[in-house]
């Protein structure tokens, strides 16, 4: 018997299961977090492009952004070593981090 097999590590079907198998994710985000099962009361899957703001900037696009329980967390899946990969995270992270805070709001926030 033959069987087709497809790789989690191919990033539409990476974010597929993780879309379609939420408790799945649930168990995921708890365990690699280690935040008990529990204590996660919501996660909610946010739009995972980040257009620049300028002309100029430089665009992101993260696997899977979550919101667990007014906890911002991108899940990334990187198959091949990248060079800059502690960079691109950063870079990603910072964005992340600065879109949380909306206009009129207080760094406190944050």
């Amino acid at each position: 018997m033959n069987r087709d097999i497809v790789s989690m590590k191919i990033d539409v079907i990476f974010k597929k299961f993780f879309l379609e198998h939420e408790d799945m994710l649930h168990a995921f985000i708890s365990d690699i977090l280690e935040i008990p099962f529990d204590s996660i009361q919501k996660i909610e899957i946010q739009n995972p492009e980040m257009p620049p703001e300028t002309e100029e900037g430089k665009f992101s696009r993260l696997d899977l952004v979550l919101n667990v329980d007014g906890v911002f967390v991108d899940v990334e899946i990187q198959i091949c070593r990248q060079d800059d990969y502690r960079e691109r995270t950063l870079f990603y992270w910072a964005k992340l981090y600065t879109s949380s805070l909306q206009k009129g709001q207080r760094y406190i926030r944050i």
